[in-house]
């Protein structure tokens, strides 16, 4: 878009990452007209967890981070907070990594006409991929519910549902995925504020939601007819 030009859309999608492009494409196969913006020009600004660079004739060990050590930051961390650092690095000249490893979900998923998903809700460690998986689920979740909503035929309380829905499974991800990186890759931090790990077959498809916007949804139809369902299933 030119600058100076604007457009007029009914959603912004702040962040075109894996998150924000799936949004936009859930919202566009409901019909919905979106506007997805990303300020970074590549899909990924920091080093992945695993994929540290290695320059050429460097030690082949710096590929595999070890000898890495882990240190918490900032001493105590809040309870459903985790912050971990990690940094990789060889002799002179080598490249240099730093990754922070954190366990953090937002206190609300909603805030007015503002949704927060992926890692703007829920920021997790790498183990088991629930990042974007989680966020895909996000957007998911929230895409058809807005459609509904703009379109007329959904009540407030359906919009109120995402939060409830999805704030649950945020939490529920950050702990577990901390839980695996605990005990998985930095066993010397201790399990003492961990939760026991669920298993990944539940974890993955085995929770449902149980929320009243879905449970108990007015539904308005276009000719003004109204009528309720109950039910679990979204479209």
């Amino acid at each position: 878009m030119d600058r100076g030009a604007s457009e007029d859309v009914p959603v912004l999608v702040v962040g075109g990452s894996l998150v924000g492009l799936s949004a936009a494409l859930f919202l566009r196969h409901h019909g919905v007209d979106v506007l997805a913006v990303e300020r970074h020009a590549g899909t990924a600004i920091n080093a992945r967890a695993g994929h540290f660079p290695r320059p050429h004739g460097g030690d082949p060990a710096l590929g595999r981070a070890r000898g890495c050590r882990a240190a918490q930051v900032g001493g105590a961390v809040p309870a459903g907070r985790r912050d971990q650092q990690c940094r990789v690095a060889g002799g002179p000249g080598e490249n240099i990594a730093t990754w922070r490893a954190k366990a953090n979900c937002a206190d609300r998923f909603r805030d007015g006409r503002v949704f927060l998903a992926g890692d703007a809700a829920h920021v997790v460690p790498p183990n088991d991929g629930y990042g974007g998986n989680t966020g895909v689920q996000d957007a998911h979740n929230l895409a058809w519910k807005l459609a509904l909503t703009l379109a007329g035929v959904a009540g407030p309380g359906l919009l109120d549902s995402y939060d409830a829905e999805r704030r649950p499974v945020g939490e529920l991800t950050v702990e577990q995925a901390f839980t695996r990186y605990v005990t998985r890759v930095a066993p010397y931090l201790g399990t003492e504020n961990t939760q026991p790990i669920v298993d990944d077959f539940s974890m993955e498809i085995g929770y449902r939601y149980d929320s009243r916007g879905v449970r108990d949804l007015t539904v308005r139809g276009r000719a003004g007819a109204t009528g309720r369902f109950r039910g679990l299933a979204g479209p």
